[in-house]
């Protein structure tokens, strides 16, 4: 009787034992899943975090990838050009490069008020259509801020742009941030003059 309880009573801390193994295993595999599952994600979100500089020109709020930056200065001694387009503002004196100041907002075809007033300069680089390095400077209302933005906060541009103004535009922030395609802008043939006298 004693021998028989004995093993009743093994029989049944093994069991126990064995279920609290199970329990204990599921719970540890359950934690890796979740830490897995988590590693990727956060990983990709800070991966895919875009780096922008944002202006302001008039009512319309614009930002360009920090990576085409050059540098931002006051506007100070802007020559008009004659028979260049509207949204060529002239060309600056930038540390003695000759480079035009745009105004992307005419150039995008958006509505802008009574001109916006252009108090700084943020000088961009690229390469232009057929592969080489082009500066341009975009007047901008007031200093340019940097902010990072998580690319599930972009959406495609919509029709309040023109077909050319869309085209420009790689996205739209929840805060309505026009985010810009440099890319595409400093190819674009409309922004290359070339007219002998």
């Amino acid at each position: 009787m004693t021998d028989l309880s004995k093993t009743e009573n093994a029989a049944t801390a093994t069991s126990a034992k064995t279920e609290d193994d199970r329990q204990a295993r599921k719970l540890i595999l359950e934690q890796r899943a979740k830490a897995l599952a988590g590693i990727p994600e956060d990983r990709e979100r800070a991966q895919a975090s875009i780096s922008l500089l944002a202006f302001g020109l008039g009512q319309e709020r614009f930002a360009v990838p920090i990576i085409c930056v050059k540098e931002i200065a006051p506007i100070e001694g802007v020559t008009r050009v004659p028979c260049t387009p509207g949204f060529i503002l002239g060309v600056v004196n930038f540390r003695g490069r000759i480079v035009s100041l745009m105004d992307i907002a005419v150039f995008m075809g958006l509505e802008t008020g009574a001109g916006p007033e252009h108090n700084f300069m943020v000088l961009v680089s690229g390469a232009d259509a057929s592969g080489h390095e082009i500066e341009l400077c975009l007047a901008v209302s007031d200093l340019p801020i940097t902010r990072e933005i998580d690319p599930c906060r972009i959406s495609p541009a919509d029709a309040s742009f023109s077909r050319s103004g869309a085209s420009c535009v790689t996205g739209v922030t929840d805060d309505m941030l026009v985010i810009l395609d440099m890319e595409r802008i400093l190819s674009d043939p409309a922004i290359i003059i070339r007219q002998s006298f």
